[in-house]
């Protein structure tokens, strides 16, 4: 049967060299938006702009002077965050930027020593850092959603899983006692949630976890691939789903929709997240 969906434009990889990840995808990364550090750079720019620009009111005006400081901490939130959604649309740097003014203050009366604060910036970074990277926030499953897998899994007849970004492996681990017979595989970038999800794995000898970017990881072999990001990289992990996994495998998101294309099955799922599982044959 002849197919009219136009074929895909071939990838072009940003750098001088392809990297590894980007070899085999027919959709190239986005290049509209900043990566990694510059982004966390960007919005503690974003934060110290408009800080001096409060401190400039202070200076040049007498009424700024008059305001209390909880009307310039309100102010100064929804200034940054404001911005901030304009140019991103991303609702955890939103938050970021609204709590910003608040957990200085805090920090401030709280006195806290010097050590305290790289202490928690290396805590964040080690639980939040594919937010940096991919814009994966940390999201988890729900039981509901763990039982709408089951579903999938038991009309497939599913013999290897693989959860894309499994945080800290809950979801993983009751797959797995749920169904014995089933190898289960979780890759997990950040440092934190790996630790957590490879001790909760070390009596499970149905699951596997490994430090891995989902990017890095080949899906052929995967009868079922599940992942729970963000909408940003579902067209490109679409894309490498295409490319690598076996004709029947099934691509499973939950929530987010791969753009432009028709999942073969949804499935809603009654979790306080109203949660949808779309459900992806291989293109």
């Amino acid at each position: 049967m002849s197919s009219s969906r136009a074929p895909r434009p071939a990838m072009t990889c940003p750098r001088s060299t392809a990297c590894q990840p980007c070899k085999n995808l027919k959709t190239p990364p986005s290049k509209t938006r900043p990566q990694g550090w510059q982004r966390l750079l960007l919005a503690m720019a974003l934060q110290v702009g408009v800080a001096v620009l409060w401190l400039g009111l202070l200076v040049q005006t007498s009424w700024a002077g008059q305001m209390p400081l909880l009307f310039w901490l309100v102010v100064h939130g929804l200034v940054a965050a404001g911005l901030s959604h304009w140019r991103t649309r991303e609702p955890w740097w939103t938050a970021f930027h609204l709590a910003m003014p608040w957990l200085a203050l805090l920090a401030l009366q709280w006195q806290l020593p010097l050590w305290v604060y790289p202490l928690l910036a290396l805590l964040l970074l080690a639980v939040f850092s594919p937010v940096l990277k991919d814009r994966v926030p940390f999201f988890l499953s729900s039981d509901q959603v763990a039982q709408g897998l089951l579903q999938i899994m038991d009309q497939r007849q599913t013999k290897l899983f693989v959860d894309l970004g499994c945080a800290t492996g809950g979801l993983l681990v009751s797959l797995a006692r749920s169904r014995p017979d089933t190898e289960f595989v979780g890759v997990e970038t950040a440092w934190l949630p790996y630790w957590v999800a490879r001790m909760r794995a070390m009596r499970l000898p149905n699951l596997t976890i490994r430090r891995q970017s989902i990017w890095d990881l080949d899906l052929k072999g995967f009868d079922l691939v599940y992942c729970f990001l963000s909408p940003d990289p579902m067209a490109r992990l679409g894309a490498q789903f295409d490319d690598q996994a076996d004709q029947g495998a099934r691509l499973v998101s939950n929530s987010f929709q791969i753009p432009g294309r028709k999942p073969g099955q949804t499935l809603p799922v009654q979790d306080w997240r109203e949660s949808v599982l779309w459900v992806y044959p291989k293109a």
